[in-house]
């Protein structure tokens, strides 16, 4: 008990990092705009790694910005009719130490604001030991006494370094997979943060970037009726038709990639508006702006 009393008062600081670090990100210029998830068409073991070469080729992939640090991450979504599924690929983390986490955060009623509120939904693995991980769970103001071992049944969250079957490598790296209940999820439309961090190693590289402690600025979850193929085909079949109707327009187009790394661009999604496009975070795309202090550096 003494141990996961430690255990947990050491998430939670780790966490004020989260809070910190996110916080010097400059304001999106722009409303959040729409991440659409895609149906799964192969089944997810949650076991912390790829448990085949295929289990995640079927799922939307978006890479994770570092704030501090550098590095190569991904995370990549899907679900089914009961959960909600996410992959974390911190390819270039080839060890662990104590201290390295994952966390996804939910605004489970997408009522935003400027500041964490009750509804607002933490789940985080963390490395404990650089050769055992444990999941945890939190609701609203994310304090030490109240982060919880995820409850049996409905939520599961495991790691590993285990990567022989991972497509973006096969070199032993951090890997994390979170299975969360559609259930907890209360609107069509969820915010949604997901961000990697190291106690020791000093990285930090969220997705959006965008700060932790306010959920207007996080994405927007929509769940899409249509699997990963099948979005393809849509966006490429309306990108074709465009382009043999209209004349070329200068524009900064927005891409996401799927888990073989081919790109698609994402002009127009039938029943979405057009600004609710994949949010997927291009290179160079976005200016970042971070100041920082930390002691003894």
């Amino acid at each position: 008990m003494a141990e996961l009393r430690k255990t947990l008062a050491s998430i939670v600081s780790l966490t004020v990092l989260f809070i910190l670090i996110s916080s010097t990100v400059s304001p999106r210029a722009s409303a959040p705009q729409t991440v659409a998830c895609p149906k799964l068409e192969r089944d997810v073991t949650i076991d912390g790694k790829w448990t085949s070469a295929q289990e995640w080729t079927d799922a939307s992939e978006f890479p994770l910005t570092f704030m501090e640090g550098t590095g190569e991450a991904y995370f990549s979504m899907k679900h089914d009719s009961n959960d909600f599924y996410v992959l974390v690929d911190f390819v270039s983390r080839t060890k662990t130490e104590v201290g390295d986490d994952a966390l996804v955060v939910l605004d489970t009623q997408n009522d935003g604001g400027k500041e964490i509120k009750d509804d607002d939904l933490a789940l985080l693995i963390r490395w404990n030991t650089p050769a055992v991980s444990m999941g945890a769970m939190q609701w609203g103001g994310w304090t030490g006494q109240d982060w919880q071992l995820l409850p049996s049944g409905g939520f599961e969250a495991k790691s590993s370094i285990e990567a022989e079957n991972d497509p973006h490598s096969t070199a032993p790296h951090e890997i994390y997979e979170f299975r969360i209940p559609k259930a907890t999820l209360k609107t069509p439309t969820s915010g949604l943060w997901v961000g990697i961090g190291g106690g020791e190693a000093g990285y930090f590289a969220l997705y959006p970037p965008a700060d932790i402690s306010s959920p207007d600025n996080w994405g927007q979850l929509e769940f899409s009726g249509k699997t990963l193929a099948e979005l393809t085909a849509t966006v490429t079949s309306a990108s074709t038709s465009s382009l043999s109707s209209t004349p070329p327009q200068t524009s900064m187009t927005q891409t996401a990639t799927t888990s073989q790394g081919s790109g698609f661009s994402i002009s127009s999604i039938p029943g979405f508006p057009v600004e609710a496009i994949f949010i997927g975070l291009v290179s160079g795309l976005v200016a970042l702006t971070l100041t920082r202090r930390r002691s003894g550096r």
